[in-house]
């Protein structure tokens, strides 16, 4: 069993920009950033968290209660805020939680947007979704195709130097296990997830009531409560690996590494978070090539 708690804050911080983004590259290309999160309507579609719960297009990213990663969960609520999730949800872990908050806040230098909730998952009992995989790499034949390692949406699984599982980035998703060909990997986990066709599906089910239609009624149909029978959609194991496919392409480098550093890798980070979320917030279609 699984408890929630979340915390809550709406603070418009300082403009704090030319403080941090003084690099004449690195300035460029966060104004992309900028104009990617304007031009997509984020800022006039935001709503608070409250609201969207009212509204229906509340969208949280979930981390993972086993996910610490500190370094991409930074990264992951950077590139989200900037996309206009509602909440982020992390592991109930003081590293993590200051991972998240630092994220939120490097997103609200490049742009004013209103803060989202932080919410941690905690653990009170033996409860599947906050364990981790485990097994022996030298049990593994040395002609195994190594399945366990193709299909890990978190990278968390590395055999080329026996290390086995990466208990910092595996949060319990279980995919891992049907796929093991001599069953060499101990636990299961059971859950559902959500992807870019979640939204679809449930329109298609009458449940869920916004269009991405760019028309006049789309925010007379977001403002109105009653159209809504669900309050939102929580994205996890798919909003981080779209968007960990390109924090993996960032160089490595001594320390930790920010997105923002990166300004071409941000631009196309956001643009697959703004994607995902849209799907949901009926955000304006823009291709994020368009903002390099």
């Amino acid at each position: 069993m699984a408890l929630s708690f979340s915390i809550s804050a709406t603070i418009f911080p300082p403009n704090q920009e030319e403080s941090k983004f003084n690099n004449r590259k690195t300035a460029k290309g966060i104004e992309n950033a900028r104009n990617l999160v304007k031009t997509s309507r984020v800022l006039s579609l935001a709503t608070s968290p409250h609201e969207s719960l009212q509204k229906g297009n509340w969208v949280k990213l979930i981390c993972g209660a086993s996910f610490e990663d500190v370094v991409d969960i930074r990264n992951l609520s950077m590139v989200y805020t900037l996309a206009g999730v509602d909440c982020i949800d992390c592991a109930a872990d003081a590293a993590v939680v200051s991972a998240v908050n630092e994220g939120i806040d490097a997103a609200m230098e490049v742009v004013e947007l209103r803060r989202p909730w932080v919410m941690i998952s905690v653990n009170d009992d033996d409860d599947l979704h906050f364990r981790k995989a485990e097994f022996d790499p030298d049990d593994c034949p040395m002609d195994c195709s190594r399945p366990c390692e193709l299909v890990c949406p978190a990278n968390a699984i590395k055999l080329d130097d026996h290390s086995g599982v990466i208990t910092e980035r595996c949060y319990g998703c279980g995919r891992c296990f049907p796929v093991c060909p001599y069953d060499k990997i101990s636990f299961l986990q059971l859950a559902g997830g959500t992807n870019a066709h979640t939204a679809d599906g449930l329109r298609k089910e009458g449940l869920f009531q916004t269009t991405l239609e760019n028309s006049n009624d789309v925010r007379s149909v977001l403002a109105s409560p009653s159209s809504a029978f669900i309050g939102g959609v929580a994205y996890g194991g798919y909003a981080r690996k779209i968007v960990g496919r390109v924090l993996s392409s960032m160089p490595s480098q001594q320390g930790p590494s920010s997105i923002e550093d990166h300004p071409e890798l941000l631009v196309e980070a956001l643009g697959l978070a703004l994607g995902l979320v849209g799907t949901v917030k009926c955000y304006h279609p823009v291709h994020h090539s368009s903002f390099r």
